[in-house]
């Protein structure tokens, strides 16, 4: 092996090392953002639970984290977050697995729960009529 490769071979050796470092840092930091987060939840500040959790799913997305997340936003009131985020932890996760179980149960209930509007355009309206928000 020439020496040219030899140099080539050793940063891309140490450009894996500092990627896999990189991963692993960020995979604890998410880590410890999810606890921060549990623990913002217990003590009712959810303002702060749900930006530790977004910030713990940008680093290291996970349907838990997710679900949490979902958890924290239906507290807030932001109902139409967080059914957003309970449909997509029930279609990452196989059916059996709890945590789909409880993301579709939520889903059920906070469906049922967000206002919808219905609008029946009357028997004169033109048929290319239109209506926008």
């Amino acid at each position: 092996m020439t020496a040219h490769r030899l140099v080539l071979a050793a940063l891309a050796l140490q450009l894996l090392s500092a990627s896999s470092a990189f991963a692993q840092e960020s995979v604890a930091r998410a880590e410890a953002l999810f606890r921060a987060g549990r623990e913002a939840m217990r003590t009712g500040d959810y303002a702060r639970a749900c930006e530790q959790f977004r910030e713990s799913d940008r680093l290291d997305p996970q349907p838990g984290t997710k679900l949490n997340l979902g958890g924290c936003e239906e507290k807030r009131g932001r109902l139409a977050t967080a059914l957003d985020l309970f449909r997509v932890v029930e279609r990452e996760l196989p059916a059996t697995d709890q945590r789909a179980i409880i993301a579709k149960e939520r889903v059920a209930a906070i469906a049922q729960r967000i206002p919808r509007e219905t609008f029946e355009l009357g028997p004169d309206a033109p048929p290319n009529t239109v209506v926008r928000f």
